[in-house]
């Protein structure tokens, strides 16, 4: 993590209008709402979407949807539910 960071702030510094430098700037005034999202599902509410045991697939699909979160694709439980039965479909 430490070692994106200091790219995001190389980036920045280098060329400010570059993309990355607005990456910079947006964690540098919100990276701790980042990185401490409030799972709009829990891990349990995943699995019964999904119809999945506990497990590293599980895992893996709460991982992606809490970053669906930060990056403001999905923002109400049941666009979490939409979001899931759509991206992991079988």
């Amino acid at each position: 993590r430490q070692s994106v960071l200091c790219f995001f702030a190389a980036a920045a510094a280098v060329d400010p209008k570059h993309k990355w430098a607005r990456w910079w700037r947006l964690w540098k005034t919100r990276g701790p709402e980042i990185v401490s999202v409030a799972p709009l599902l829990d891990g349990d509410e995943v699995g019964e979407v999904l119809d999945i045991p506990p497990g590293p697939a599980l895992g893996r699909a709460v991982a992606a949807l809490k970053h669906a979160q930060v990056r403001g694709e999905v923002r109400t439980v049941e666009g979490a539910r939409r979001w899931l039965t759509k991206t992991f479909k079988r």
